[in-house]
């Protein structure tokens, strides 16, 4: 789950199934924009913006022991 201080996004990572939520307009989550056409960009925006989230919080990674 992410929300970015209006939007409240889900993501049920391997089943292709999720939840968009617009918290200013629906303060009750009654309105899920996942499958809503309108939303198609801001679905991608907001999967992208998951997604960085989520490489953000995993460090840099293995330091290299060798150039290439």
């Amino acid at each position: 789950m992410r929300f970015d201080g209006r939007y409240k996004s889900v993501v049920y990572h391997g089943h292709g199934l999720g939840e968009i939520y617009d918290l200013e307009n629906d303060p009750g989550e009654f309105e899920n924009l996942w499958d809503d056409p309108a939303a198609r960009e801001l679905k991608g925006r907001l999967l992208l913006e998951h997604l960085d989230a989520i490489a953000a919080a995993g460090g840099p990674g293995l330091e290299r022991s060798e150039a290439y």
